[in-house]
């Protein structure tokens, strides 16, 4: 079945690139460049959902299946639980409903797997949570580097795309747990809304990408490696809440400050204004194209701003240890959304050496993330350098 749909899907690859070439008008072609990204995502939803159909020889990570067989058999099922809760919306965008379900589904799959092995989880929260983390970064994401030849490009986008669906997970699970507590301490906070404004927020963020025309073999990297690293990061806020409630002594491992809103609305405007001098994105010259991509970044502001009303809002309800809690994580928010917005959105997936130079890292400091310019200010440097150390050869 698979060898089926790899050659169906080559076809269409085939047929999509022989029209492409034929067309005359530069509109055209950029909007078949952002319908191939689309495509590319679709294709990459088929494999998934084929893959649970693979017989022994047609394994995606046939050294993993070989090595860890139940492993692999758990990630299987992964899959097969995602494709079942998995629903399409208007936009044809997909999406996991109903969530808890989906997360006790398999957090069931999860415990037969530790129960197999016997191993024992811990009972303080802090301990379980970083054992559970450890089992699964370990044991259950499959390294493409160590299949055939270091991996093929369907291997590295499928550990790209495991590690997103895996930390998409911990954040359902730990939401329930967390929402659990927050009943049980009669403390107000309307988790499932501000997490229905961060979903949004990443699906603007994901139409941003098709906008910008995120496309080729590599293109599902870039929208899992997205994926992994926005759950990621609201994952660490609910995790220190949760851990907060649970341990009288509990302290987030970083202290975040504060970014006032002008500053973030100050950097869109700064990538508004660089697409319009064509400062990035410089291969869709086509203006209806460029009017699409700011609609977009349009979209993920307004999404933002959903976001951080209804935690502003939260907040002043809260108090003591719980507001400090709460409101760091919202620090921490705003700072990985303004070094998404420094990097104008780059930095995701597989990128040149040249290009990773360029991102502001998010290891930086507060002041140092507050000072730096946009990636375009940063790029044209580093091209001037270049530049100017060919010369002196």
């Amino acid at each position: 079945m698979k060898k089926i749909l790899l050659y169906l899907l080559s076809m269409l690859l085939c047929c999509f690139s022989s029209c492409n070439n034929g067309m005359q008008s530069k509109e055209k072609e950029t909007k078949d460049s952002l319908a191939a990204a689309n495509f590319i995502k679709c294709a990459k939803f088929l494999y998934n959902t084929f893959w649970e159909n693979a017989d022994e020889t047609e394994e995606t990570f046939p050294m993993f299946q070989k090595q860890y067989p139940l492993e692999n058999a758990l990630i299987k099922e992964l899959y097969s639980i995602r494709e079942h809760y998995t629903k399409e919306d208007s936009l044809m965008r997909w999406y996991i409903f109903p969530k808890d379900s989906y997360s006790i589904a398999i957090t069931a799959s999860l415990q037969t797997y530790i129960e197999t092995k016997h191993i024992h989880l811990p009972s303080n929260p802090i301990s379980k949570y970083r054992c559970m983390d450890s089992i699964i970064w370990n044991n259950l994401i499959p390294d493409a580097g160590n299949e055939r030849e270091g991996g093929n490009q369907m291997q590295l986008n499928a550990t790209f795309g495991i590690s997103a669906i895996w930390t998409e997970y911990m954040c359902y699970h730990y939401e329930m747990l967390l929402d659990s507590i927050l009943k049980e301490k009669k403390i107000q906070l309307q988790l499932h809304v501000e997490r229905e404004r961060y979903d949004s927020l990443l699906k603007t963020q994901v139409s941003f990408f098709d906008s910008i025309g995120y496309s080729g073999s590599a293109a599902p990297m870039a929208y899992s490696d997205l994926e992994e690293k926005v759950h990621a990061v609201w994952l660490a806020g609910v995790l220190d809440l949760y851990f907060s409630l649970q341990t009288e002594d509990y302290r987030p491992d970083n202290i975040y400050k504060p970014i006032p809103d002008n500053i973030i609305a100050r950097e869109y405007d700064t990538i508004l204004y660089n697409i319009d001098n064509h400062r990035i994105y410089e291969y869709l010259s086509i203006a209806n194209s460029r009017n699409n991509i700011k609609l977009c970044l349009l979209n993920v502001k307004a999404a933002w701003k959903n976001l951080m009303d209804i935690r502003k809002e939260t907040s002043r309800r809260l108090r003591g240890k719980t507001k400090d809690i709460y409101n760091n994580a919202t620090y921490r928010l705003q700072r990985f959304h303004l070094l998404q917005l420094k990097n104008s959105f780059e930095g995701y997936g597989v990128i040149s050496n040249e290009d990773y130079s360029c991102l502001l890292s998010d290891t930086c400091s507060h002041e140092e993330l507050l000072r730096a310019s946009n990636i375009s200010v940063r790029r044209d440097s580093l091209l001037q350098k270049l530049e100017d150390e060919y010369n002196n050869q």
